[in-house]
């Protein structure tokens, strides 16, 4: 029941602007939320397809920094559930598959055909990646989120985007998470206010 009421409050989110939440021991930092619109604009701020690719796969699949600088053209491949990821080395090298849209599925395929990996980049590169479209984000419409947006914001706002679609169990076993309330705590933002009026108003006695 509880995954259910996560799963009902999230249907009608996160369609308005960017969230952003206090860390509670971090002061000069702050975790972000964009929403399908903000995650589109931020990857067509890149200069490269490795570039595209990299905040592609941590937006639109969920992998963290180091997962995204590891994925290889072999890591690509068509299953009986669509097009995959296979994530070979995730947190506690744990191996998980999660979607990729067929975009990148066939971008990473074709850079990354004769490459160890389809990024060729390190973990410090993508990260400055993000910063640098993040940057130019800022300069364009002055939305002072996009000056706190980190790499694993990508993977947080992408957790929230798809459990209001989806069964949020399917979404952790996707992103390899397998304590509920670290996902609800650290990935999923119930404390907008828009959002939780649009949620009352679905009940009819509140």
């Amino acid at each position: 029941m509880r995954v259910l009421f996560i799963y009902l409050l999230h249907v009608f989110w996160f369609d308005a602007f960017m969230q952003l939440r206090q860390f509670e021991k971090q002061d000069d930092s702050k975790a972000v939320w964009l929403t399908d619109d903000e995650i589109s604009s931020l990857i067509d701020e890149t200069d490269t397809e490795e570039q595209r690719f990299a905040l592609g796969v941590m937006a639109r699949s969920g992998l963290r920094v180091q997962e995204a600088a590891d994925v290889s053209a072999d890591d690509l491949v068509d299953t009986d559930c669509g097009l995959m990821l296979r994530v070979w080395r995730g947190k506690n090298d744990k191996y998980r598959e999660v979607p990729i849209p067929a975009e990148l599925f066939y971008l990473g395929r074709a850079i990354g055909r004769d490459r160890a990996t389809v990024c060729d980049a390190a973990k410090r590169t993508l990260q400055h990646w993000v910063t640098k479209a993040a940057d130019a984000r800022y300069s364009e419409d002055n939305e002072i989120g996009w000056s706190f947006l980190s790499a694993h914001d990508l993977r947080r706002s992408w957790g929230t985007l798809l459990a209001a679609e989806m069964d949020p169990m399917l979404v952790m076993e996707y992103g390899g998470w397998e304590n509920f309330s670290t996902f609800r705590e650290s990935y999923l933002n119930l404390h907008d206010p828009a959002y939780q009026r649009q949620a009352r108003e679905k009940i009819e006695w509140l």
